[in-house]
Parts: structure tokens; C-alpha cells; sequence
């Protein structure tokens, strides 16, 4: 190598890490910045002009082994009289292993499709009671999404059979998630006297 290609190289290196100093320290990255949202904003479906939102009950975030209820909002913000058709999904995952690179599929715990009419500026609230016990160590993930009139090719639900393949649609919008994950307990140390 030549002395003039190492100097183009340095020359080329210290622009280089000088632009990407100069980006940097001019929006600092921090999280704690003072003009971040200092609240998550609850997330919303918007469906034929109704905001409907999903919140566990008393704002208490279930853990494995309790049956969880949820509670339903819906507000129709238009001027007229509008209906609305959702269904509302909790699934389960596993934890995705250290040594695979496939995510876990998510397996269908509970289903509940909901119709409302709501007059203009009306809210509604609907308490709803899983009736299913959480499964320990897994991701639970509660969707809401526009209810789907047609059925999808092949996909059939028998009587009394449940359907563990999951479909989302495009729109669909996680309202909670949860982990119930075990707490791992601290290490102790063990010294021989």
C-alpha cells in the first residue's frame, strides 16, 4: 500500500466519524429527554367512526393462574348513529429460545366478538370476563381488530372444536400485552466454612 492511500483512507475515516459526531450531539438520544411523551397513549381501534380501547379491570395487570377481565370502551365520535362489529383475541407465546431464530406461533386462549350501536358523542362500557386461567411462562398479547363477516378458504371451526390458528388482520391493534413469566429469584452465593 502506497503512503498516499492510507492518508485518503484517514482522510476519508475522520470525515466520516466527524459527520456522524456532529449528527449525534445535535439531537441527543436520551430517553429521558424532556420533550418525549411522558405517558404511553393508550392504544385505540377506530372502527366505522367508534374508538373502542381494552383495559384490564381495575388497571391490574393479570398474572398466571388468574382469569382476567377486561373492560371495553367504545365512544363514537361522529355526529350520527354509527355500529361497529370487533372481535377481541388473547393469544399465548412461549418465549422465543435463544437458539432458534423462528418466533413461537401464538396459540388462541380466548375470542370474543362485539356489535354495538352507539348514538352520536355515546359511550359504552362493557366489562368482559375471559373465563380462561393464564397459562405460567408465556407472552399474552390481547388484540382487537374489525370483525370479518366472510370466512376465510379452509379455515373451519367444528362444533366444539377450538380453532388455534390465529389470522390478525392488517388493522388489527394490540391493546394489552403481558408477560406471565416467572420472576427468576436472585443467586445466592454458597461458600463452603
Amino acid at each position: 500500500m502506497k503512503t498516499k492511500d492510507l492518508a485518503t483512507m484517514g482522510s476519508a475515516a475522520l470525515v466520516t466519524a466527524s459527520l456522524t459526531a456532529a449528527a449525534l450531539l445535535i439531537h441527543p438520544l436520551h430517553a429521558d429527554n424532556d420533550t418525549a411523551a411522558k405517558e404511553v397513549a393508550q392504544p385505540k381501534l377506530v372502527a366505522n367512526g367508534i374508538e373502542f380501547t381494552l383495559v384490564p379491570k381495575d388497571n391490574r395487570v393479570p398474572q398466571a393462574g388468574d382469569e382476567p377481565e377486561l373492560v371495553l370502551t367504545a365512544l363514537n365520535t361522529g355526529s350520527t348513529t354509527a355500529e361497529a362489529s370487533i372481535e377481541i383475541i388473547m393469544t399465548a407465546s412461549s418465549p422465543a429460545s435463544m437458539l432458534s431464530r423462528i418466533p413461537t406461533r401464538p396459540e388462541k386462549l380466548w375470542q370474543h366478538p362485539c356489535s354495538l350501536t352507539l348514538k352520536a358523542n355515546e359511550t359504552k362500557t362493557i366489562l368482559l370476563a375471559t373465563g380462561i386461567r393464564l397459562p405460567p411462562d408465556q407472552i399474552i398479547q390481547v388484540t382487537m381488530q374489525p370483525a370479518k363477516p366472510e370466512a376465510l378458504p379452509g379455515v373451519t371451526d367444528a362444533p366444539g372444536e377450538v380453532r388455534n390458528l390465529v389470522v390478525f388482520d392488517p388493522t388489527a391493534v394490540v391493546a394489552q400485552m403481558w408477560s406471565t413469566m416467572a420472576r427468576q429469584q436472585e443467586g445466592t452465593l454458597v461458600t463452603a466454612r
